[in-house]
């Protein structure tokens, strides 16, 4: 056993004088290869290094470019965002400014249709003063070729070229009317009348469709007094006397009705009392209103030429002075009072103050025309009683025709109306 031990020590101490050296080598190539490890891993450090530096560089010089062109671009936006925002503002402005003219534009064309409608009526005024009958007549030719009036426009500038006794063309401007509102009752009736007058229609079939229109507007004062004026047109007092007596069934206080079976009574020899009735009916049935005057007129003056006919001076007398009590501006009334006095008594002087009066202060030119016609007539008659060439009693006699019932009969109603 000891031996055994010997031999292993031996051996032990051998393997250690080589084992020795051997470490040391070992140790001393670990030493170097760390060595060389760490001399490597410093020069990879030192590559990553510059590489980490140069990429940082190169991201931070990129950064630097992008930064400027970022800087530039918030710099162009800035500047087209002032550029829109100045855009914005002028737009407003331009809006602002197109709004004005837009008003303006609104303003004009709303001035200017005002003055489209306005021409009308200027047109119908002229025509209405107008005492030189041409222009008066020229007026109411632009009338019918406007393309802006009313029916009720077209309808009074054919009453005024009727009263002017151009019926063409009242027969042109009230087919104006009636196209323009077919259903102006007015204007259809004058329109009838007008035909029937100018040979147009056949004057039994213009008095049957004017009667029937009549008929079916009790209330149209204005269509039964053209309706009677067609009758009397062509003396079909038959019809007339007809007629009223069927509007008298529908409107028994039709003071227009009354008014026209008198005259229609009249003219056919119907008892006096009978006519003077139906005057008598028709002036008192006359109501307050618009057309009160016109029927005053309209009613005085059929009532005195009955009664001068009949040489009833004083009852005559009687209805003009009534006449004038209630309507003391009623100028025809004036005028029937000369008359009156020239047909009954001869009193020159109150004649001749009547036709003064219309003549120098009337409204209406047709009357005023007709009053110094008839100061004119009185003024020669009168030289001629002064030189001894006619008798007073010379002057008496029927009133003048210058208001004849059976023509123009007072029966067309002021525009008004």
């Amino acid at each position: 056993m000891y031996g055994f031990e010997t031999v292993a020590a031996q051996t032990t101490g051998t393997n250690w004088a080589l084992i020795g050296p051997l470490i040391g080598a070992i140790v001393a190539i670990v030493g170097l290869l760390l060595a060389e490890r760490h001399r490597k891993m410093e020069s990879v450090q030192t590559v990553v290094d510059r590489s980490v530096d140069a990429r940082i560089g190169q991201v931070f010089r990129e950064f630097s470019e992008y930064e400027s062109s970022a800087r530039a671009a918030l710099e162009s936006s800035r500047e087209m965002e002032n550029q829109f925002q100045q855009r914005i503002e002028d737009s407003e402005s331009l809006t602002n400014r197109l709004d004005e003219l837009l008003g303006s534009g609104r303003e004009a064309v709303s001035t200017l249709e005002n003055s489209k409608a306005m021409i009308p009526a200027l047109l119908l005024e002229h025509a209405r003063a107008s005492a030189d009958i041409p222009t008066a007549l020229g007026f109411l030719s632009s009338l019918a070729n406007t393309p802006v009036a009313s029916s009720d426009e077209f309808e009074r500038g054919g009453d005024r070229a009727y009263k002017l006794r151009n019926y063409e063309l009242a027969l042109r401007l009230y087919e104006r009317a009636v196209t323009v509102t077919p259903q102006n009752a007015n204007a259809t009736a004058s329109l009838i009348r007008m035909r029937a007058r100018l040979g147009r229609v056949p004057v039994q079939e213009a008095i049957k469709e004017i009667s029937d229109l009549a008929l079916a507007h009790p209330k149209g004062r204005t269509v039964l007094i053209e309706a009677a004026n067609t009758c009397m047109d062509f003396d079909d007092f038959e019809s007339l006397m007809t007629l009223c007596g069927k509007m008298l069934e529908i409107s028994p206080r039709n003071t227009v009705a009354w008014r026209n079976l008198a005259i229609a009574r009249g003219e056919l020899n119907a008892q006096p009392d009978s006519v003077e009735d139906a005057y008598e009916k028709a002036l008192n049935y006359i109501e307050p209103g618009p057309s009160e005057s016109g029927d005053l007129a309209n009613t005085a003056k059929a009532y005195v030429g009955f009664l001068t006919a009949r040489r009833d001076f004083n009852k005559a007398r009687e209805i003009i002075v009534q006449g004038l009590q209630a309507n003391p501006g009623l100028e025809i009334l004036l005028v029937l009072r000369g008359d009156l006095e020239v047909a009954s008594s001869g009193d020159m002087n109150l004649a001749g103050w009547c036709y003064n009066e219309v003549a120098n202060n009337g409204a209406d030119p047709g009357i005023q025309l007709v009053a110094i016609t008839k100061l004119e007539e009185l003024a020669k008659r009168v030289n001629l009683m002064r030189r001894g060439i006619i008798s007073t009693q010379s002057a008496t006699g029927a009133p003048f025709s210058g208001y004849s019932q059976s023509t123009e009969g007072g029966e067309r109603p002021p525009a008004a109306a």
